[in-house]
Formats: structure tokens, C-alpha cells, sequence
């Protein structure tokens, strides 16, 4: 499937920097770069991460049923303290018994316990099942090292670009699962006298399908050039020390 590519209209963020640059006498390409960084603080934010507790229970419940392509389950039952296996079924009906055990798809649960008496037969496929299941089982404590990694491709976007985003300390300590590492977020600025422009992209599976970055992004947007027009009308430019505390990286109290 070809790569989806989007581009954000930044002209609402362009002539924000235009009137900023102007009313604090700094350069546009310092305005551009002070507000990318906050564009990127308000992205972050706006990124959700799971809570360790909900990473934890989630990690559980899937690596206790493991599900494979032709039906088979290999399920952990807590109350049976026990494993349950969905493996076809060889149940026939004993006279006087009209009523069959439940079938799913030509299978049915068999408790694999001590309890319990199987075939042979029965007991090599569940043992083959169930070192598969084991290999699939995920880690949870790298599960929860793995927490913040959606958030974390913004702060690679702002370490391309040399500027602090201060993110959580679990956001910039984030590790895949799997021991890899991947370059999701990057960026490229060209800022001279002739050019300048600042071009952020984000290529990260989680954040383009599952959490929807378009989205995310046109809210960071939306959110920075709302909070801009309400301190325009509120006077906050004419206020030292107000500015200078809204726009730390462009203002001063001098």
C-alpha cells in the first residue's frame, strides 16, 4: 500500500510569526523557530500514552489467549487455574446424550489439566501450540519501556531541530519492544537572509493510522493561533512583563 503523505496549511502560523517578528523586533527566523518548538510542546501534549496500569492489564489479557489462523486457542482460565485449549473435536455422542458439547468451527474446549484425560494425539498438539503461544507471549515490562513512544517521535522532530520540547522523562527513556530503533520524526531548516522555512515530518504508523497525527497536528495549530488571537484582544502585547511571559523565547522585561 503506497505511502499517504499530507500537508498541513501553515499560512495561519506564517503570518502569526509575521506579526510577532514585528512587534518584538526579533528576526522571523527566530520567531519561526521559537514557534515550531511551541507547536511541538502542544503536539506532544495533545499525543496520548497509556497508563502503565492499563499497559500492564492489556499485555496480561492478550498474552492469556493466544489465537491462531485455523481456529486454535490457547487460553489461561484463572477460576480453573489451568490452561483451556479449542482444538478439534473427536466428540461423538454416547447413547442416550442427544445434546453434543458446544462446537466453534469444528472445535471445542478441552481443560488441560491434571484432572483431565486426553489422547495422545491431543496432548502433542497442545504442546506444539502451546510453545508457539509462548513465543507470541509479549514482555510486559517492555510493554511498559515502551510507553510514550508515539509521543516520543515529536521530540526526535525537536532534536533534528536543536530545541527542548521538555518532555515526561518515560517520553524520552521510550524503547520498542522489540530492541529496534526507529527515526519516525524528522526535520529539516534552512534559515538565511534568502530562505527560511522549517519543514517537520512524521512518518510514525502509530501516529498517522491509530491516533490520527494529521488530526493532532491541526489541533496544535488551531490551539497556538487561538491562544495568539485571544491575547491580542486581551492586550497581553501591551503588557512587559505579560508578553514576556507568554512568549519567553521573543520578549523580555527590558
Amino acid at each position: 500500500m503506497p505511502a499517504v503523505t499530507t500537508q498541513l496549511d501553515t499560512s495561519g502560523i506564517s503570518a502569526m510569526c509575521d506579526d510577532l517578528a514585528k512587534m518584538s523586533g526579533q528576526t522571523w527566523e527566530h520567531v519561526v523557530v521559537d514557534q515550531t518548538l511551541a507547536l511541538l510542546r502542544v503536539a506532544l501534549k495533545y499525543t496520548p500514552a497509556a497508563p502503565v496500569g492499563k499497559i500492564i492489564s492489556r499485555v496480561k489479557r492478550a498474552n492469556e489467549n493466544i489465537g491462531f489462523s485455523d481456529g486454535t486457542v490457547v487460553a489461561w482460565l484463572r477460576r480453573a487455574n489451568a490452561y483451556a485449549f479449542l482444538d478439534v473435536s473427536t466428540f461423538r455422542p454416547r447413547k442416550g446424550h442427544s445434546k453434543p458439547q458446544q462446537l466453534i468451527n469444528g472445535k471445542s474446549w478441552h481443560l488441560m489439566d491434571s484432572h483431565h484425560r486426553w489422547s495422545a494425539d491431543r496432548n502433542a498438539r497442545f504442546a506444539r501450540f502451546q510453545a508457539e503461544a509462548a513465543l507470541r507471549r509479549k514482555d510486559v515490562a517492555k510493554a511498559v519501556l515502551a510507553r510514550g513512544l508515539a509521543k516520543a517521535t515529536w521530540l526526535q522532530i525537536a532534536d533534528d531541530l536543536g530545541i527542548d520540547i521538555h518532555p515526561a522523562a518515560y517520553v524520552r527513556s521510550a524503547k520498542p519492544s522489540n530492541g529496534k530503533f526507529y527515526k519516525n520524526g524528522t526535520a529539516l531548516k534552512l534559515l538565511s537572509a534568502a530562505a527560511a522555512f522549517i519543514d517537520i515530518r512524521n512518518d510514525n504508523p502509530g501516529i498517522n493510522d491509530r491516533l490520527n497525527g494529521e488530526s493532532i497536528m491541526k489541533r496544535a495549530i488551531s490551539t497556538r493561533l487561538r491562544a495568539f488571537q485571544i491575547e491580542t484582544e486581551k492586550g497581553v502585547f501591551g503588557d512587559v512583563a505579560a508578553r514576556a511571559k507568554r512568549y519567553p523565547g521573543i520578549f523580555t522585561n527590558n
